[in-house]
């Protein structure tokens, strides 16, 4: 059952889920869980403002007004990091959930990919990831938990897919590090790893692509984003507090399948 629409600001001590690259697809999905589901206090970040983070943003606040939107470029205009932000806003809350969404992909092949592409990469989709959680995790506790969100290329080699896959190897491997150096304060880590992701104009804009996953997948086509959204908000529930260091494939069983058309 989902909440009621909240009007007036909530306990100012609710802890906080912090949910990067919140105007993707998927981020959208997952912050639409926790504002539907959780007593968490959401705090959706993104990297710049747009014409589509601030629909996003007016929308989301009219669901519950525990909700706050943060932009990278803002924060770094003010010399601010988004740690030291929310002490500011929240000084009596602690992080229960990070959600490490955000990423890019750019794709060319491994002989074309100039140093700079490589070094863009692998900021975008893994160190910037680093440098957050390592400002993050001292306002974490014992019971919190960080969900990474990989993704299939991370195990299976797509043409001009080598540096998206190669930063998100990285990001499983880093994940197990956390996993097990924060487990002993009770701050668990662990990866979702998605498969295809269903969208709209997603047939039209690679129809081989999505006919072969169709054709390979068990299930018979691409997950949902509610689906993958569904892992990760499990995953950060006191309800996963035995699961520690693993990687969660939600792809409807395209990696445990042969994968051929016979």
């Amino acid at each position: 059952m989902s909440k009621q629409t909240i009007t007036a600001d909530p306990d100012p001590e609710l802890d906080l889920v912090v949910i990067t690259g919140a105007s993707g697809h998927l981020g959208q999905a997952i912050v639409q869980r926790y504002l539907e589901e959780s007593e968490l206090r959401v705090i959706a970040v993104g990297r710049a403002r747009s014409d589509k983070s601030a629909e996003l943003e007016n929308s989301w606040s009219q669901i519950s007004s525990a909700f706050t939107y943060l932009y990278f470029d803002e924060l770094q205009a003010k010399n601010q990091s988004v740690s030291d932000t929310l002490v500011e806003r929240f000084p009596k809350s602690r992080i229960s959930v990070l959600i490490n969404n955000a990423a890019s992909q750019a794709l060319g092949a491994l002989s074309e990919f100039t140093t700079e592409q490589w070094n863009s990469m692998l900021t975008e989709s893994f160190l910037s990831i680093v440098e957050l959680t390592q400002g993050l995790v001292d306002q974490m506790g014992a019971g919190s938990s960080i969900v990474n969100i990989s993704s299939v290329e991370a195990r299976v080699a797509f043409p001009n897919h080598g540096a998206y896959a190669s930063a998100k190897g990285a990001l499983e491997a880093y994940t197990r590090s956390l996993a097990n150096e924060y487990g002993r304060h009770g701050i668990r880590a662990n990866v979702v790893e998605p498969g295809l992701i269903e969208r709209d104009g997603l047939a039209q804009a690679w129809p081989q692509g999505y006919a072969a996953w169709k054709n390979t997948s068990p299930t018979g086509g691409p997950v949902l984003a509610e689906q993958v959204a569904n892992v990760v908000y499990f995953l950060g529930s006191k309800g996963s507090l035995g699961i520690n260091g693993v990687v969660i494939p939600v792809d409807g069983g395209w990696l445990s399948s042969a994968r051929m058309s016979l």
